[in-house]
C-alpha cells in the first residue's frame, strides 16, 4: 500500500464518518453551506439594524422641525396676547369718560373742575401735584 492510497483510504472514512447536518433527509448540509447561511443572517441582521437606524435619525429630525414649529407659534402667541392687551388698554381708554362720568366740551372751552371726593387726593399735598416724583 502506497502513501497515496492509504491517504484516499483515510480521507473516504473520514467522510463516511464525519457527521453531516441535515434540515431534510435527502438534503446535506456542509460546512460550505452553514457559512453561507450564517453571512446571510448576518447581512440581513445588519440590513435590519440600518433601517431601524435610518427611521430613527428620520424620527429625530421630524422632532426637531416639530419643535421649532412650537417655539414660532409659541412666539406667535405671546405677540398676539401684547398686542390684545394694547387694544384693551385702548379700549379701556375710550370708555374711561363714561365711567367717570364726563361729557365732552364744546370747542374752545377749558376744562375746569371741583374735586367731589377729598378723600381720593388723601396724601397728596399741592406742591407734588404735576411734578414727577422720580427727578
Amino acid at each position: 500500500m502506497d502513501s497515496i492510497t492509504f491517504f484516499k483510504q483515510i480521507s473516504k472514512s473520514n467522510q463516511e464518518t464525519r457527521p453531516r447536518y441535515s434540515i431534510m433527509p435527502k438534503v446535506k448540509v456542509g460546512p460550505a453551506t452553514l457559512g453561507v447561511v450564517t453571512l446571510v443572517i448576518i447581512l440581513l441582521m445588519s440590513l435590519l439594524y440600518l433601517i431601524q437606524a435610518n427611521s430613527t435619525a428620520t424620527k429625530g429630525f421630524e422632532i426637531e422641525k416639530e419643535q421649532e414649529r412650537i417655539n414660532k407659534l409659541e412666539s406667535q402667541g405671546e405677540k398676539l396676547e401684547l398686542e390684545m392687551a394694547k387694544l384693551r388698554s385702548t379700549k379701556e381708554l375710550e370708555t374711561l369718560p363714561e365711567k367717570l362720568n364726563l361729557k365732552p366740551l364744546p370747542e374752545g372751552e377749558l376744562a375746569s373742575f371741583q374735586l367731589e371726593n377729598k378723600e381720593a387726593l388723601a396724601g397728596v399735598s399741592g406742591e407734588n401735584v404735576g411734578r414727577n416724583p422720580k427727578r
